[in-house]
C-alpha cells in the first residue's frame, strides 16, 4: 500500500510539472528551433505534443508502475522524442550533434532510454537557446545561483562520453573529464579531440587514492559503479581523491563541480574538502542513489564550508557560495 501511495504521490508531481509546461507553453510566443534535419521546428507545438502524450502516460501511472529496471517510462518517452526532434545523430561519424556541440556516440545507443534522459538533462536549454530547461528526468546541472560562466574550471565527475563536458567546453571553460572505465574513455577521448578545453582524466573520483573494483557496463548507456559482487564482470580502476588530483596537477582553482557516479558522491565530496573550503565551487550533484544521499552530501559540504547555500531539487543537490 505505502509503494502505491508513493507511486500516486510521484506521478502527482509529474503530472504538475507537466501541466506547468503547457499551460505556460499555451500562452507563449512561438520560438522556432533548429531541429535534427536543420529545419526550423516550433518549441511550442513540439512541446504541447509532446508533453500532452507524457501527461496521458503518466495517468496511467497513478493506477499502474511505469518503472522498468528504474527508468521512468513517460521521462524515457520525453527523452526519446526530443533527441529524435533536436539532436542529430551521424551515422558515418558516429557522434551527436546540436549547434557547436560535438559529441561520441556509442554503438547502439540511439535508442538509449538512460541517453535520452541524461540529453535533455544537459542539453535541453542549450538546444532550445535558453527557452526551455526539462525537469522531467533528474534535472538539469544549472540551477539558481549554480551556472557554467566563461572561464569556469570544471571538475566532471563521471563524464561518461563527455555531454556536459561539451556542454562546459562550448560555455568557454576547461574541463577535467573523470571517467574510469576504459571502453567508455574511446568515446570520451574522441569527444575531447572535436570539443576544446576537455583534459581526460582517467579515473574513478573517492576519498582516497586506491585501487576500487567496478562493475562493467558495456551496453548503450555503459553506466558503471563499484562492486563487491563477484559473480559480476569487475575490473580493477585507479580511485583518486580531487584534493590530491588539483595539487598533483597544479589546477589553481576549481569553480564548478558536476557528479553522477552512482552512488559515490559522498566519498568524492570527502576527498575534497580542501577545495570546498578554499575554492567554494558552485556544485550540480545527483542525490537520488541513495536514501540519505540529501542529508548527508548537505553534511558534508556545510562541514567543510558553512557559507555554502543549499538547495535540493528533484533529484539534484545545488550548492554554492553567495
Amino acid at each position: 500500500m505505502q509503494m502505491i501511495k508513493r507511486r500516486q504521490r510521484y506521478y502527482a508531481n509529474y503530472r504538475t510539472e507537466l501541466a506547468k509546461v503547457l499551460a505556460d507553453w499555451e500562452t507563449r510566443e512561438d520560438v522556432m528551433i533548429p531541429g535534427a534535419d536543420g529545419a526550423p521546428v516550433s518549441l511550442r507545438l513540439f512541446l504541447l505534443r509532446t508533453a500532452r502524450k507524457c501527461l496521458w502516460i503518466a495517468r496511467l501511472g497513478t493506477f499502474f508502475p511505469l518503472r522498468v529496471l528504474g527508468i521512468n517510462i513517460p521521462t524515457v518517452a520525453f527523452g526519446l522524442d526530443f533527441m529524435r526532434t533536436f539532436i542529430r545523430r551521424d551515422a558515418q561519424q558516429q557522434c551527436y550533434s546540436v549547434r557547436d556541440i560535438r559529441v561520441a556516440c556509442m554503438p547502439g545507443e540511439e535508442q538509449s532510454a538512460m541517453r535520452s534522459t541524461e540529453c535533455v538533462d544537459i542539453l535541453s536549454a542549450y538546444t532550445t537557446e535558453n527557452q526551455f530547461t526539462a525537469w522531467f528526468g533528474e534535472g538539469p546541472y544549472e540551477f539558481d545561483g549554480v551556472q557554467l560562466a566563461a572561464g569556469d574550471v570544471v571538475i566532471d565527475c563521471g563524464a561518461n562520453i563527455g555531454f556536459f563536458s561539451a556542454l562546459a567546453s562550448v560555455r568557454q571553460c576547461t574541463a577535467y573529464a573523470f571517467e574510469p572505465m576504459e571502453h567508455i574513455r574511446v568515446y570520451l577521448n574522441q569527444t575531447a579531440q572535436w570539443m576544446r578545453n576537455i583534459h581526460v582524466a582517467p579515473y574513478a573520483v573517492s576519498d582516497r587514492e586506491q585501487t576500487l573494483r567496478f562493475f562493467a557496463d558495456t551496453g548503450a548507456s555503459g553506466g558503471s559503479h563499484q562492486s563487491s559482487d563477484e559473480s559480476a564482470a569487475l575490473v580493477d580502476v585507479h580511485a583518486i581523491d580531487l584534493d590530491t588530483f588539483v595539487a598533483r596537477n597544479g589546477i589553481a582553482r576549481v569553480d564548478f563541480i558536476k557528479a553522477d557516479i552512482e552512488g559515490a558522491e559522498r566519498d568524492m565530496l570527502r576527498g575534497a574538502t580542501r577545495i570546498l573550503r578554499e575554492f567554494a565551487p558552485k556544485l550540480a550533484i545527483c542525490t537520488y542513489h541513495l536514501p540519505d544521499d540529501p542529508q548527508v552530501l548537505a553534511e558534508i559540504i556545510t562541514t567543510a564550508n558553512p557559507r555554502y547555500k543549499i538547495i535540493q531539487k528533484d533529484k539534484k543537490l545545488y550548492a554554492y557560495v553567495p
